[in-house]
């Protein structure tokens, strides 16, 4: 997608199809494209991402292989976005950002109710808001509403972020094209919440607010709002593999974190 993407109020259900090699963002871009300046302003709007993709796209952002930029969802006082990245694929995408390999920067949300979630059925997974898997993320801004992010995978593996970066990726190759795909995403850096309710759970290795598994985090700034951040949980036995609450993913370092004037609970 080249050209901007602005919702004003509606009804909205968006999706990327499905049974696709590489998946569509429901709102956003296609396969192997990018989603950039995609504005939501009010209105009730539901999106997903390619079901039954190899590799997964964003619900809102990028499809396969493409980044996020400049997303903005605000105004919602009177509605709700729901978003969800694709089921069922072997690197899935961003509830909200990257699709599979796909990374993600400048996300600003001020609406009231918004869901996002990443979801797949491998353990190779994107973040709620953020990267999607292999994908990293920058400057995510949140500075009000009701937001709920989920990073839910159905099993443990190198999972995203709840808000932050997507699992990091080991060298891979293209079945189709033999094209290799380098190792990379996990990391995350420049995220700031000054208000609203926010409620993060990472997955498996991923911080509920940074890192991905194996990911770095940077600069994360709470300085408002009801927050609270649970680092990621084994799907099989419910113990914490390594996510921190706020911070790196598993075997991810963490530097510049601040926490002020908020009301935080934090679990790794």
């Amino acid at each position: 997608v080249n050209g901007p993407i602005t919702i004003n109020g509606g009804t909205i259900y968006a999706s990327g199809g499905s049974d696709a090699y590489y998946g569509a963002a429901g709102i956003g871009g296609g396969c192997q494209a990018g989603g950039r300046t995609i504005t939501i302003s009010g209105g009730y709007v539901t999106a997903s991402g390619s079901s039954d993709s190899y590799y997964g796209a964003a619900g809102i952002g990028g499809g396969a292989m493409g980044a996020a930029t400049e997303i903005t969802i605000t105004g919602t006082s009177n509605g709700w976005i729901k978003a969800y990245g694709t089921v069922t694929a072997l690197a899935g995408g961003a509830g909200i950002g990257g699709g599979a390999f796909g990374d993600a920067g400048n996300i600003d949300i001020s609406g009231n109710v918004t869901t996002a979630a990443a979801s797949s059925n491998t353990p190779s997974n994107g973040a709620g808001i953020g990267g999607g898997f292999g994908g990293t993320c920058h400057d995510v801004t949140i500075s009000g509403g009701q937001v709920t992010v989920i990073s839910d995978s159905k099993a443990d593996g190198s999972n995203g972020a709840g808000i932050g970066g997507g699992g990091s990726s080991a060298e891979t190759t293209d079945k189709t094209t033999g094209d290799v795909i380098p190792a990379a995403g996990g990391d995350a850096w420049d995220i700031i919440i000054t208000g609203g309710t926010i409620n993060v759970n990472g997955n498996s290795r991923g911080a509920g607010i940074g890192g991905g598994a194996g990911g770095e985090a940077h600069n994360i700034q709470i300085l408002g709002g009801n927050v609270t951040a649970r680092g990621g949980s084994s799907m099989l036995s419910g113990t914490n593999l390594g996510g921190a609450g706020i911070g790196g993913g598993g075997d991810g370092a963490a530097t510049d974190i601040l926490i002020r004037n908020a009301d935080a609970r934090v679990n790794a």
